[in-house]
């Protein structure tokens, strides 16, 4: 069996090395064990991809001697009714046990290898310039078997990265991924190349080439250049992938580029500025437009310029950027408070063999049917285990789901700083309930407004052209209370202030200030652009920020309900796709939370909201209306940011 460091992997094993007899160690509450059928436990040595013979010149560094995916044997490996077929060598072997000693499910196994069959290789562009040296990043130590995972803050962002390169170098020829390492500069060093592979020559030279490997990283001490020209290292990469672009996409293949970095390139002579910066985007759009890559980001650097940069990156290119371990638990945490990002989930997705739902977890909240297919991805696998579906039998969903969990030991969890199980069904019910509550109100509020609109009808004045909007035109001081404002609905009054009902004409009235019908006639529609009052916004905005004349709402409150202050709640502001880009966090994020522990929370909830909000971001052809709400949520959530934060 496989010893594995899972905090740089200094515990050595050659690649062409494999057990004899495969047991796959369950780490479960349960003592558990999958083992293959004894007939299927003998591998046959390590077949190459291509089948080739000699080391690959450099024009052909895409097509190196990899891994074939003939079955030893077809017999699968067993634990109760979750099946798997055995590992096709000893690299996947050997990638089960990783799975196993990052405490990764039994059930992800299929997911992730179908992800790593598909991959042909990957290149790891690695920035080593002066900026590495800055001393603010993080180091992962563990402890015992993954039960608790410190951080050692304060080392230089090129320790971080080494700590990550070495683990990823000892992955990859233990696991048979074929991989090249390339430096943004030529070290000075004469002794150390600027790139070096691993998996990449003939199998009986992989050994030699990890041993290489780890031994240029730990010599490699101080990075020295002053420039960072990363873009020129992107454009190598896609000069040499245009050549077998067409051969990958015949095989349904891909190839993972991992870019390592601080964040800021440069050019050649070291300069920054916002041609450098529209250089390096055009690169690396033009990489993910046109050829088949995986484009991850590896980011060592905690400054929110810099990952506002890449969230930048990552709406104009499709790719996974990821910060250090607890920052991207945090990030995780907050849309998706009901999953563990365990250190095996951050693994993954740092070697480019995250699936898509990986790839998501820190980008919004998930659906009922996105977390089921997560369980089923999970947990379950190619697996006969069943699970029912949450939108159809919720209760049974749950039962389900919690024999799936018995079956999982607990993983360390960043954000609670504690043991935890992979998923946290008492959170996960509680956004269930309040989702059912959302959907009952909703439904209970168009059947209300159903009814009211066939009322008002039925009362309308005969040969009257009726206008739900003329009111504003007659009277501006009393328009929010005349619109259909499903927003007014829902948001509170500050104290002093009470909702009015008004009366459509002398005769009828409304108990509620949702659904309001106008007397005036004869009145022309209003252009999108002044169909809203001023008046409208500043009551909107005011029940949004204050619960009482001179006090703020809680900065969790305000962040949580900044989608009421767009439309369609807030109907006295015009429609923008723009809007759409705002990221939710969910309720539970902040729920039982308090201390230090919700102020780390807060601060990388308020970094994402400013980056949404930064004034340099927003578009151009925002109408008065769209740019005064969205600067009266900077304004507030700075105010509030300086005033929790304290």
């Amino acid at each position: 069996m496989v010893s594995i460091d899972l905090c740089d992997g200094d515990r050595t094993l050659s690649p062409s090395s494999a057990p004899s007899s495969f047991t796959y160690p369950r780490l479960c509450r349960y003592n558990t064990s999958v083992e293959m059928n004894s007939q299927s436990s003998t591998f046959h040595g390590v077949h190459n991809r291509h089948h080739s013979s000699g080391h690959r010149d450099e024009p052909k560094m895409f097509s190196p001697a990899g891994r074939t995916h003939e079955r030893v044997n077809s017999e699968p490996y067993i634990s109760s009714s979750i099946k798997l077929p055995p590992p096709a060598n000893d690299g996947e072997a050997n990638l089960c046990h990783y799975f196993s000693m990052l405490g990764l499910p039994l059930g992800s196994i299929s997911a992730i290898l179908k992800v790593y069959h598909s991959l042909e290789s990957r290149i790891w562009i690695i920035e080593n310039s002066l900026e590495m040296m800055e001393k603010d990043s993080h180091l992962i130590v563990t402890q015992g078997n993954l039960d608790s995972i410190t951080r050692e803050d304060g080392v230089s962002r090129w320790t971080e990265l080494h700590q990550c390169v070495d683990f990823h170098i000892k992955m990859a020829a233990r696991c048979k991924i074929p991989t090249k390492f390339w430096f943004v500069n030529k070290p000075n060093d004469v002794n150390l190349p600027q790139r070096f592979g691993v998996c990449w020559g003939d199998s009986d030279q992989w050994p030699a080439e990890r041993e290489a490997a780890s031994q240029i990283m730990k010599n490699y001490v101080t990075p020295e250049h002053a420039c960072n020209p990363i873009a020129t290292e992107v454009r190598k990469v896609a000069s040499r992938l245009d050549h077998v672009a067409m051969d990958l996409e015949e095989r349904d293949k891909f190839v993972s580029v991992i870019i390592c970095t601080q964040g800021v390139p440069t050019d050649e002579q070291g300069l920054r500025g916002a041609a450098v910066l529209k250089d390096y985007l055009g690169c690396l759009v033009g990489l993910a437009a046109t050829l088949p890559v995986k484009i991850v980001f590896r980011i060592c650097n905690d400054d929110d310029r810099v990952l506002d940069f890449y969230n930048v990156v990552d709406q104009r290119v499709e790719s996974d950027v990821i910060d250090d371990f607890w920052s991207e638990a945090l990030e995780v945490y907050l849309v998706n408070p009901w999953l563990t990002y365990g250190i095996g989930i951050h693994r993954i997705r740092e070697a480019g063999l995250g699936t898509e739902l990986m790839d998501l977890l820190d980008e919004k909240p998930f659906t009922l049917e996105q977390i089921r297919q997560w369980c089923k991805e999970f947990f379950v696998g190619r697996g006969h285990v069943f699970l029912r579906h949450p939108t159809l039998d919720w209760d049974g969903f749950i039962e389900d789901l919690n024999v799936l969990l018995q079956r999982e030991k607990q993983i360390f969890n960043p954000v609670k700083n504690k043991l935890c199980d992979w998923i946290d069904v008492e959170k996960l019910s509680s956004m269930y309930q309040r989702h059912t509550r959302k959907k009952l109100h909703l439904k209970r509020q168009a059947s209300i407004s159903g009814a009211r609109k066939d009322d008002h009808c039925e009362h309308r004045t005969p040969h009257t052209r009726h206008n739900p909007l003329s009111a504003s035109m007659k009277d501006p001081v009393s328009n929010h209370h005349s619109r259909h404002n499903h927003f007014a609905a829902t948001m509170r009054e500050p104290t002093g202030h009470r909702r009015t009902t008004f009366h459509a004409d002398s005769n009828s009235h409304t108990s509620s200030p949702l659904f309001r019908r106008n007397s005036s006639a004869n009145e022309r529609p209003e252009s999108p652009r002044s169909r809203s009052n001023p008046h409208d916004l500043n009551v909107a905005t005011r029940n949004w920020s204050h619960r009482a004349p001179n006090e703020l709402r809680p900065l969790e409150t305000l962040l949580l309900e900044v989608p009421l202050l767009f439309p369609p709640h807030n109907q006295a502001v015009e429609p923008h796709e723009y809007f759409s880009k705002w990221k939710e966090f969910s309720e539970d994020a902040f729920e039982s939370e308090s201390g230090d522990d919700l102020k780390e929370l807060l601060k990388h909830a308020v970094r994402k909201a400013k980056f949404f909000l930064h004034p340099d971001k927003l578009p151009h052809d925002l109408t008065e209306n769209q740019s005064l709400v969205l600067k009266y949520i900077w304004d507030v959530v700075q105010e509030s940011e300086l005033a929790t934060m304290c």
